[in-house]
């Protein structure tokens, strides 16, 4: 294990790294200023379990045989200049399905461009943390996001994607925070959004979501901060959802067309 975490260091990172450690499994180097690519040969440290890159400025694409990894388990880019602005800027994503004891799968806050391949739903079934937000992505999100059946943490925000929010993610039923806000989405949001009963937090303002507020939302039991603010929603609040004695952080409806009284309800929300 190799960790320099929360220095001032700076420079590249030696392009025969992966050659020269070959043994390495653990790999942390967050919070520095270094710059450039990351190295191609880390696909030689074939033990890697945990690489950990964030809060750098690494620059250009990401390597494509790092599915060569069959053991990596956290994989962590965010916070970096990382993108090439092309289409394919995720095609990495296709080899990774390889990694099949990947857990923890985040590269936001970069520059990532393109759209979210179909891959995506190939990743590990132990997947439980993807962090996307903070890119230049664009286009629909694929149904097959509802495999990832182990994901506790799913953040897309802040990119440009459009369509509507998949039937699918009903699957998922782990999910503790949802996060699509900042988006372009439309259509309504899917009553199955009822079926995350261990869900914490839900983020889904400005976007252009459309119709009531399912009120299956009333079935998410542990929801302590709902945002639905700046959309296009109408109809009443249903009282399934102001009945949930657990919001206890923070309620959104601003900006929608939302109408008719405030239900009784609301004076349950004491805490």
């Amino acid at each position: 294990m190799l960790s320099v975490t929360e220095n001032q260091l700076h420079g590249i990172l030696p392009p025969d790294l992966g050659l020269r450690l070959p043994n390495l499994e653990g790999f942390y180097v967050s919070r520095n200023w270094f710059t450039g690519p990351i190295p191609v040969s880390l696909a030689n440290a074939s033990f890697f379990q945990k690489l950990y890159l964030p809060d750098n400025d690494f620059t250009g694409g990401v390597p494509m045989n790092l599915g060569t990894l069959q053991y990596l388990n956290i994989f962590v880019i965010g916070g970096n200049q990382l993108g090439t602005g092309k289409e394919d800027d995720l095609n990495f994503i296709n080899s990774l399905s390889n990694c099949s004891y990947l857990e923890n799968f985040e590269f936001g806050n970069n520059s990532f461009n393109g759209m979210l391949p179909n891959s995506i739903a190939n990743l590990s079934t132990r997947l439980n943390r993807l962090v996307i937000g903070f890119n230049h992505l664009y286009g629909s999100i694929p149904e097959g996001i509802g495999n990832l059946v182990s994901l506790t943490q799913l953040t897309m925000d802040h990119n440009n994607f459009i369509g509507t929010i998949p039937v699918s993610m009903g699957r998922l039923h782990r999910l503790q925070m949802l996060d699509l806000s900042s988006n372009r989405f439309s259509g309504q949001i899917p009553t199955s959004i009822g079926n995350f009963t261990e869900l914490n937090e839900l983020y889904l303002q400005e976007n252009s979501l459309l119709g009531n507020i399912p009120p299956s939302l009333g079935n998410c039991q542990k929801l302590i901060a709902l945002n639905l603010s700046q959309n296009n929603l109408n109809g009443t609040i249903p009282k399934q959802l102001l009945s949930l004695s657990s919001l206890s952080i923070s309620l959104n409806l601003a900006r929608n067309f939302l109408i008719g009284p405030l239900p009784m309800e609301v004076g349950g929300l004491i805490y």
